[in-house]
């Protein structure tokens, strides 16, 4: 016998097959080593993809599109932005303060030093790594002017712990933090 939720699961899983088709995209790119196996009482859990709030869902994908991710609308307020395996879930708020927003995700990247150079490129805000006072003064005026170009940190820096660096702010001041292992 079905538990009491089973149809609306089923109703669930069935009414969105493109979002289906993006989820088994995501799961063909996992990979286990040779020989390696799972053990048996493991969820099997595969990569993140955050959902970050954001006011204007055009905004938001026209700006991921200049850092060469993949955009798609799914509707009015929700789309998807991908590079590589990075996939991020867009979702409109409306009553979004991005002055307030602590969103974000740290993103292992192979070669952060030839990404934070193709990024310098893209029309970003160029800013210190540590932001004191009139940088966001500096922010909140471009805000109010209807300037929201993103930022991206100046430099890739190490980090005490065993990291190099640089930070991405989206529009919405969503952080996108990408770092490579140092050694």
């Amino acid at each position: 016998m079905l538990g009491p939720h089973a149809g609306a699961v089923a109703r669930r899983a069935g009414c969105d097959r493109r979002f289906t088709a993006l989820l088994r995209a995501d799961r063909s790119l996992v990979t286990v080593g040779a020989g390696a196996q799972r053990a048996t009482d493991e969820p099997g859990l595969r990569r993140p993809a955050p959902i970050f709030p954001v006011r204007d869902l055009n905004d938001s994908l026209a700006f991921y599109q200049r850092l060469s991710f993949g955009t798609e609308a799914y509707d009015e307020g929700y789309g998807f932005a991908r590079r590589e395996r990075l996939h991020l879930h867009l979702r409109v708020v409306a009553e979004l303060d991005p002055f307030a927003n602590n969103s974000g995700v740290y993103v292992d990247t192979a070669d952060v030093d030839a990404l934070h150079a193709e990024w310098l490129g893209c029309g970003l805000w160029v800013v210190p790594a540590v932001v004191g006072a009139e940088v966001d003064e500096e922010a909140r005026r471009r805000w109010r002017a209807g300037e929201r170009p993103g930022r991206i940190t100046d430099a890739v820096e190490a980090k005490p712990w065993g990291v190099r660096e640089f930070t991405v702010l989206d529009p919405d001041h969503n952080q996108l933090r990408f770092g490579q292992a140092i050694g």
